[in-house]
C-alpha cells in the first residue's frame, strides 16, 4: 500500500493538536485550590471578615465636593469664558489657568484674581491665600 506523501506529518501534527487541547481541558478542569491556598483563606477568615468598601461611595463623595460653588461667567470683548469656583480655591491659581486657556496678559490676571476674589467673597464661598 502506497502512503500518501506528508501523511506523517499530518499524523504528528493532529497529535500534537489533540495533546494541546487536552492538556488545556485538563487545566480548566483543576480549580486550583490547593492546600496552601486553603490555609491562607482559613487563616484570613480567623482573622474576621472586614466590610466591603465599595469605591463607587468614596468617588461619589469626591465628585461632590469638586463641584463647583458658583460659576462666573467672563465676557472677554467677543469672547466669553466661564469659570468655576470651588471652596478652598486659590484665586491666583484660578485666575493663571483662565488666562492660560484664553491667552490673556498679566494685567488682566490681576483684574480676574480681585474679581474672582470679589465674587466669592460676596457669594461668601471661602477660598485658600495661595
Amino acid at each position: 500500500a502506497k502512503v500518501v506523501r506528508g501523511f506523517e506529518e499530518q499524523k504528528a501534527r493532529i497529535r500534537a493538536a489533540t495533546q494541546e487541547r487536552e492538556k488545556k481541558k485538563a487545566e480548566l478542569e483543576t480549580t486550583g485550590y490547593d492546600d496552601e491556598s486553603y490555609r491562607r483563606s482559613r487563616k484570613l477568615a480567623a482573622a474576621g471578615q472586614k466590610p466591603f468598601n465599595l469605591a463607587s461611595l468614596r468617588r461619589e463623595e469626591e465628585r461632590q465636593s469638586n463641584v463647583p460653588a458658583l460659576y462666573l461667567d467672563i465676557n472677554m470683548g467677543k469672547r466669553k469664558g466661564r469659570l468655576g469656583i470651588t471652596k478652598g480655591d486659590s484665586p491666583r491659581v484660578l485666575a493663571e489657568r483662565f488666562a492660560k486657556v484664553y491667552s490673556l496678559d498679566g494685567e488682566s490676571i490681576g483684574k480676574l484674581i480681585k474679581l474672582i476674589t470679589s465674587t466669592a467673597q460676596a457669594h461668601q464661598i471661602p477660598l485658600s491665600r495661595g
